[in-house]
């Protein structure tokens, strides 16, 4: 009961007048996604969170993996 997940994936810059490639076909595209996971687990008022990101990076053509740990605390 003390642990949640969540994931979420953002897409910026959808064709939305189908152009080029269509609404769904830049969807699914790399360039300017972003994936997003997070465990939480929860302390009475405090939660620490485990981060996990994935985002393209199109200097280097490939995806940049970053993680990390956040804590908050709820006051009210």
């Amino acid at each position: 009961p003390n642990i949640s997940f969540d994931a979420s994936y953002d897409k910026r810059s959808l064709d939305t007048d189908n152009g080029a490639r269509g609404f769904f076909e830049d969807l699914v595209e790399r360039e300017d996604a972003l994936i997003k996971a997070r465990l939480n687990y929860s302390i009475g008022a405090a939660v620490i969170s485990f981060v996990y990101q994935i985002r393209w990076d199109p200097v280097k053509d490939d995806w940049t993996v970053t993680s990390g740990i956040e804590s908050a605390i709820q006051l009210f």
